[in-house]
């Protein structure tokens, strides 16, 4: 069973066909792994904004969904390529907000979908103009 965990943002709703793609993903990740814990999966929708290596906006916002997040890394999964340097990552996780400075490590085209795995660097202030307080968690690495 994969639990969906909707953004409170009023951005586009991701295609149902994309949901049941990273549920799918996520499905074959924890079978490849033999889960024995029997967690649930959960896909999160994220909200997304594109920086640059100043962390200023350098497009929209946008909401894609996670195909895996951990305390340092997030994977995410969007119906369009991510180009930026770096991600201000949004997750609302058990009325919990999450806000972080992401650097983008890789992208790659999964079928029709996008996937950029990231690695989260920095808190962000979650409803503060960018450049957000800025409060560094690892080194920035080129």
């Amino acid at each position: 069973m994969v639990l969906i965990f909707r953004a409170p943002k009023k951005l586009s709703s991701p295609p149902s066909e994309m949901t049941e793609f990273v549920k799918s993903l996520i499905r074959d990740d924890y079978s490849q792994k033999r889960n024995s814990v029997g967690r649930p999966a959960r896909v999160f929708e994220a909200v997304a904004v594109p920086l640059d290596e100043t962390l200023q906006p350098i497009g929209d916002p946008f909401l894609a969904l996670t195909r895996s997040v951990s305390l340092a890394r997030v994977s995410l999964v969007h119906t369009e390529p991510i180009h930026a340097s770096f991600l201000r990552v949004s997750l609302e996780v058990v009325n919990l907000g999450a806000t972080m400075v992401a650097k983008v490590r890789r992208h790659r085209q999964l079928k029709q979908y996008f996937e950029v795995s990231c690695e989260f660097v920095a808190h962000a202030t979650p409803d503060s103009e960018l450049p957000p307080a800025i409060i560094p968690i690892l080194p920035f690495a080129a």
